[in-house]
């Protein structure tokens, strides 16, 4: 019996890439011994050469023009563009700033690629700032970020070894209003304690840096009814001015900090909010922050004990010492007009009466605390 041979090819596109990009391609593609294909550039105008400047003139009618050309900030539509790579490339590229182009051209037509050019609203020539050369299939192109320019204007030709086609419609970068950006909040902070000891009322603290968790200690036979606990719980609020995000498309956001130090053994605050002498931290990377809640009140107008509202994550104690929570959905809401009262952090457990020992503390770095922001 003879044997059957099946081979399988596979072929990978990724999404249009700057032609800065594209030339380190074709040079490692020289390099590895592969010819790169020579692709026809548009004959430049003498009067602008150095700007590779192309005279604006009609297409080849008997190539279809591109249409619908227009930017996205979808990664899922990037991918239905470009494939799996292109869908990876706008994640990693968008929220810095870049633009994702894209249009529709039928699939089965036998083109090379397709130029994009960009047009001055009031020049009337045109300049080749990128070539896609993947076929008729991807249908995408990330350029590099910049500045928002009113007399600007972007259009994609499709071409073949001896044609080119009409122009796609214009689709001008104005305002710069579809591109996304990224930003990052600084918080007003602050941090509440509760202190109880056997058989008193709570005591309020107020910690003077950002600590949340909580701190179980006993002392046997000091009182005159026998023994005796002096239990701490700590909160800490995170209040952020989401004013400039009003109206915004918020494609993710995310709460940060970092872990300073962490006690879990013996844990006591003094009067002025610090970690007494005989508080020993023992790691800098355990986080004790176990539950992020929304806030119960308005605890920026006041001094108390912070109040918890809906919780929006539960993470347990987590391992450091960066620490980031997806707050999409929260911001999302803040965003479209819903009432902000910040985050509030709390530890593992609060009981105040317990009669043990133990502890799990987290002082933060201040500088750390931020919310960052993907929007347009």
């Amino acid at each position: 019996m003879r044997p059957t041979f099946i081979i399988f090819t596979i072929a990978v596109s990724l999404c249009a890439l700057p032609a800065s990009v594209a030339a380190q391609h074709r040079t490692a593609r020289s390099a590895s011994g592969m010819t790169a294909p020579q692709l026809p550039q548009p004959p430049a105008a003498s009067s602008d050469t150095l700007h590779d400047r192309v005279q604006d003139r009609p297409g080849d009618a008997q190539l279809p023009t591109p249409t619908g050309l227009t930017n996205t900030n979808d990664y899922a539509q990037c991918t239905q563009h470009g494939g799996l790579g292109a869908g990876f490339a706008c994640k990693a590229s968008l929220p810095g700033g870049s633009m994702a182009l894209i249009w529709q051209y039928p699939p089965r037509v036998q083109i090379i690629g397709f130029h994009i050019y960009i047009l001055g609203i009031t020049d009337p020539h045109r300049l080749l700032v990128d070539t896609q050369a993947l076929g008729a299939a991807t249908t995408i192109a990330i350029m590099d970020p910049q500045a928002p320019n009113p007399a600007r204007c972007y259009a994609v030709t499709a071409f073949t070894a001896s044609e080119e086609s009409d122009l796609s419609n214009l689709f001008c970068d104005t305002t710069g209003a579809h591109l996304m950006r990224k930003i990052n909040l600084l918080p007003n902070w602050r941090s509440s304690g509760l202190l109880n000891v056997t058989k008193r009322n709570e005591v309020p603290r107020s910690p003077s840096t950002p600590m949340v968790g909580y701190a179980y200690n006993t002392d046997r036979g000091i009182t005159a009814s026998g023994d005796a606990y002096v239990n701490f719980a700590l909160r800490t609020g995170m209040m952020f001015d989401v004013t400039s995000l009003k109206g915004q498309q918020i494609v993710s956001a995310t709460l940060k900090m970092e872990v300073n130090r962490t006690w879990t053994n013996r844990f006591m605050l003094d009067d002025g909010g610090a970690a007494t002498t005989d508080s020993l931290p023992d790691s800098h990377t355990k986080s004790c922050t176990a539950k992020f809640f929304l806030g119960g009140d308005r605890w920026t107008n006041n001094a108390d004990w912070i109040e918890a509202g809906a919780l929006i994550a539960e993470t347990g104690v987590a391992d450091g010492p960066d620490i980031s929570i997806d707050v999409t959905k929260t911001v999302r809401a803040w965003a479209s007009g819903k009432e902000n009262r910040g985050f509030v952090l709390e530890g593992e457990e609060e009981n105040l009466t317990a009669f043990t020992e133990g502890a799990c503390v987290t002082q933060y770095l201040p500088e750390s605390l931020q919310l960052t922001v993907v929007s347009y």
